[in-house]
């Protein structure tokens, strides 16, 4: 709940523009006005999909994907879904969608070398085939560029983006801004953020929708959606667009946000343009080819995923350390939070924590009724670690990044959170 405090207070009013938590507009200084022409697209060859069958007449169409991920289409007579699975021990788990249905799946291997096992709590099928070919020893290669001539970022799990030459990305503790040199603060406002999924697979899901509409009329609330949202395709995956509109409230007039939303994994990718009626008309060809250019790097990928090297690891962190931390922030409000992180020798980290919160409750004309509520929150996270220099360095899998410093004193690392608050982690 913190993390979305801050996302909110930093974006400030989604229409007024009033301040960015990473923005992503494009245009060469003195072309505004002008609708840049489409760039020739240049797309790598997707690798050809790994088919699999059940005696009834199941089949499953899979692509890997570079880091490790399955996707693709499951059919069965004129029935046709689609799947996502993911690595999960000596097999994968995922979603498969039959229908606009989600249903939890396991791919597991068989009794054989050309067997594998595919179940939904329910049903268990056994298919036939395999899932790798002799190009999967190939050395990975780098993602051509989308847009010659256009400068690419990319984070370090091999996620990239393209973008203008003439234009700055500047990161911040929230995301990214990309700034032109022609800037308009006032009329607009375009970021991207990057943040946990929590079980959503496709970007079209009313859930995803849900969120967005509370969220931008939060904000805003003459904001109102047009629609349904729309797709398009990007080399990560399909995005889905939810349009608004509503009245500027600093300088009146119509305004209009767009919201580009694509789930990949575990992690939710979100691009935001805002502005008003006329810039938006201006700034929106060019977030579209930057939002199309979005995809993951084989090359880049291959080697952030790569066994750690022992260098980067302080062994004194290897092993299980857990602690607590306690906020009481008036006497209306406190939380309790503890948290538990196994370092393993290979560069992995697995994190537990569980949150409580206590708050009186408010009525409607903000005034404290003197009731009281309170809730309760478990996550377990997963990702890769590195510690040099008394610095760890955490990347979530859900795209979330840690970055402190830390002192060992024996059976204890005392850590600083974000707030500089110092917590002691006792090794279990």
């Amino acid at each position: 709940m913190a993390r979305r405090a801050r996302k909110l207070r930093s974006i400030g009013r989604l229409f007024g523009c009033a301040s960015v938590v990473a923005s992503v507009a494009f245009a060469a200084p003195g072309s505004l006005a002008e609708t840049p022409p489409p760039a020739p697209t240049v797309e790598a060859l997707p690798p050809a999909p790994r088919m699999l069958q059940a005696d009834n007449g199941f089949a499953l169409a899979l692509r890997p994907g570079s880091d490790g991920r399955l996707q693709g289409s499951a059919a069965i007579g004129n029935a046709h879904g689609q799947v996502l699975l993911q690595p999960e021990g000596d097999g994968y788990a995922g979603t498969l969608t039959f229908a606009g249905s989600d249903t939890p799946v396991t791919l597991t291997p068989g009794d054989t070398d050309d067997q594998w096992v595919f179940a939904d709590g329910q049903t268990r099928l056994i298919l036939t085939g395999s899932l790798t070919t002799d190009s999967d020893t190939a050395e990975p290669q780098p993602l051509p560029l989308m847009n010659p001539g256009w400068e690419r970022y990319a984070d370090a799990d091999g996620g990239v983006f393209e973008y203008p030459p003439d234009w700055k990305v500047i990161p911040n503790p929230q995301g990214l801004q990309l700034v032109p040199a022609d800037h308009q603060p006032q009329r607009e406002v375009i970021g991207v953020t990057l943040g946990p999924a929590r079980g959503v697979t496709r970007a079209n899901d009313p859930r995803v929708g849900q969120q967005l509409d509370a969220w931008v009329t939060s904000l805003n609330r003459t904001a109102r959606r047009t629609g349904p949202p729309s797709s398009f395709t990007t080399r990560l995956g399909p995005a889905s667009v939810y349009r608004y509109t509503g009245q500027h409230p600093t300088l009146g007039g119509p305004a209009a946000a767009k919201v580009c939303v694509v789930i990949s994994g575990p992690k939710a990718i979100a691009f935001l343009l805002s502005a008003d009626a006329g810039l938006m008309a201006r700034r929106e060809p060019v977030v579209d080819r930057i939002v199309a250019s979005l995809g993951l790097d084989p090359q880049l990928a291959a080697t952030a995923n790569a066994p750690a090297d022992p260098a980067t690891l302080d062994e004194r962190l290897l092993g299980s350390w857990h602690g607590e931390n306690v906020y009481r922030g008036d006497s209306e409000i406190s939380a309790n939070s503890r948290f538990t992180y196994h370092f393993k020798a290979d560069g992995t980290v697995i994190g537990g924590t569980q949150s409580a919160v206590n708050v009186n409750i408010q009525d409607h004309q903000t005034v404290y009724s003197g009731g009281r509520g309170t809730g309760t929150r478990e996550q377990v996270m997963r990702g890769r670690w590195t510690a040099m220099d008394g610095t760890l360095t955490v990347r979530w899998d859900d795209g979330r990044r840690l970055e402190t410093r830390y002192t060992v004193h024996g059976k204890q690392v005392a850590f600083r959170d974000a707030n500089g608050k110092l917590i002691n982690f006792i090794e279990r």
